[in-house]
């Protein structure tokens, strides 16, 4: 009841600084003091007349204004936003480099990345698309706002989580996976960052931005390596064909993270991660998981196979795979 409590106080927060940024003023988020939004300039901190204190300068995309930095990469920026005529509901808003608006391959991935949660976005763990298009020469995308817990910051709280807990979320995972597939698409890009948990504990997947067409995925041609080097499977790296099995190793990865409380592989740069994955001298989960159940070990020994033909092949198998150990851990 508390937590609840909590977001409708956060969201009725939210709605009163939209109604005051619709009208050019930015309250200071310590004193209230309001700046002219039009005297500042936007994406940037500005302090506070009054009592000193920096606030994000917001700017209104389409009809969303853009409150707060959510995260940056390569790809783009994405903030935490709300529409002027819905205020409290949230969406997060993605943004290509501004030095990039015209990059025809980065236009291309994220009205893509759109399309694709337009299509597979109606399912319970995958995020669905709000809106895309363009505010003058400004490309955006805009998905839905999930207000929860990413697995890293999870397992940085609590330390390994139980088996039953992660054989629910490799589930979810699965399922989510299986629908992208579906449409004819692989993900690429599962990692901890890439997953959170709604207030309802199930795993949402997001980010589609490294989503492939099954064709292209099985016939490699891109020279750049993509995703996290922690997660990403032996046959990317060896530039060889990609397909369910890929995802599984990432998936028993992730799995591996979350029973151990660590990465299975330990690497400060890119080219070691890469030896790692591919390396044949590799230590076995078995060695890297002493003392846990030999149930646990064996399934995550066959997600992580480095021989794609000795891993599950299908969502089907490795999902019943799961769905047995989870019966075994109640």
């Amino acid at each position: 009841m508390k937590a609840r409590f909590q977001k409708w106080r956060d969201r009725r927060k939210i709605q009163k600084k939209v109604r005051k940024l619709e009208r050019g003023r930015l309250p200071c988020s310590n004193c209230r003091k309001h700046a002219n939004l039009n005297e500042l300039t936007s994406f940037q901190s500005a302090a506070c007349p009054k009592c000193g204190t920096y606030n994000f300068v917001p700017q209104r995309v389409d009809r969303f204004w853009l409150l707060e930095l959510l995260g940056r990469g390569g790809m783009g920026r994405v903030y935490k936003s709300a529409p002027y005529d819905q205020p409290r509901k949230l969406s997060a808003v993605k943004l290509l480099p501004e030095q990039k608006r015209n990059n025809a391959e980065l236009l291309q991935s994220l009205f893509r990345e759109a399309e694709l949660a337009e299509n597979c976005g109606d399912h319970p763990s995958l995020v669905k698309c709000v809106a895309k298009g363009y505010d003058g020469d400004e490309p955006f995308y805009a998905m839905e706002y999930i207000d929860g817990e990413p697995l890293g910051k999870r397992v940085e709280r609590c330390g390994p989580l139980p088996v039953k807990e992660i054989c629910n979320m490799a589930l979810d995972l699965i399922s989510a996976e299986q629908r992208i597939y579906s449409h004819g698409f692989l993900y690429r890009d599962l990692s901890p960052d890439n997953v959170v948990f709604n207030r309802k504990n199930r795993a949402i997947l997001f980010d589609y931005g490294l989503c492939l067409p099954l064709e292209e995925a099985h016939n490699p041609t891109e020279d750049t390596m993509n995703g996290s080097p922690y997660y990403i499977p032996p046959e990317r790296w060896l530039a060889h064909a990609e397909d369910a099995y890929s995802e599984i190793y990432s998936l028993g990865l992730i799995m591996y993270f979350a029973v151990a409380g660590r990465n299975f592989i330990h690497s400060r740069d890119l080219p070691h991660a890469a030896q790692r994955h591919v390396s044949y001298l590799r230590i076995p989960v078995k060695s890297k998981l002493r003392g846990f159940p030999n149930d646990v070990v064996e399934v995550l020994t066959n997600m992580i196979e480095q021989d794609t033909s000795k891993r599950y092949q299908t969502f089907e198998e490795a999902a019943k795979a799961i769905k047995e150990l989870r019966k075994r851990h109640k």
